[in-house]
């Protein structure tokens, strides 16, 4: 439970709690992408007939965007 005397002391400095906790959730939300273009990836090269290079591009396009996404709000947050 959140002690309110603490938040009491904080004053305004407050706002960086919560900019913290956006940058945090953002980066979770990062690593849901990341995670969900690995499984995608290991569909298509399972059924790499069905699918073209073009798709395992764009996988990896936004493999690599949750990845720059997941660096900046780990750094931004800490």
């Amino acid at each position: 439970m959140i002690d309110k005397k603490l938040l009491h002391l904080l004053g305004d400095n407050k706002k960086y709690i919560y900019y913290t906790v956006a940058f945090m959730i953002m980066g979770l939300f990062a690593n849901v992408t990341i995670t969900a273009c690995i499984c995608k990836a290991i569909h298509i090269a399972a059924d790499y007939e069905s699918y073209g290079v073009n798709d395992l591009i764009i996988i990896a396009v936004a493999a690599l965007a949750g990845i720059f996404i997941r660096y900046a709000a780990s750094r931004i947050s800490g």
